[in-house]
């Protein structure tokens, strides 16, 4: 009787091992998910944009028919003035870029994120998803 359950045993072992390495081999996709979940979302928001771009463009198309608006623009984008005005031009000073160093001691140091933080995003697919 101990030869005849050593073997079922044996099977059962081997399933779960079997369906223990499918699932560190990545037969389940988590990470396919988690990315496409993503993409479907920016695409999502990049759809919504794009409404609101073609509104506002819908928009301007049917006020360039005006006298106001081709005179407004002429104003703006080609500096026009009417006879007797004077026209002056301000420029504004470009901003600084942003560092993404930190500064320790005046010296700047790049931030690199930990083993653990890299290791949170790649269980949880954060690493797909770009910013």
């Amino acid at each position: 009787m101990i030869s005849v359950r050593r073997p079922a045993v044996m099977l059962v072992v081997v399933a779960v091992a079997v369906v223990l390495v499918a699932i560190v081999t990545n037969v389940v996709p988590f990470r396919q998910v988690v990315d496409q979940r993503a993409e479907i979302n920016a695409t999502r928001n990049q759809l919504a944009a794009l409404v609101a771009e073609n509104a506002t463009l819908t928009e301007q198309v049917g006020a360039l028919g005006t006298p106001i608006e081709v005179e407004r623009i002429a104003r703006e984008k080609l500096g026009y003035v009417r006879p007797g005005e004077t026209a002056y031009v301000v420029i504004a000073p470009e901003p600084e870029p942003a560092s993404p160093l930190v500064t320790v001691d005046q010296q700047p140091v790049a931030v690199e994120p930990s083993f653990l933080a890299k290791l949170w995003a790649y269980l949880t697919g954060a690493d797909l998803v770009s910013e």
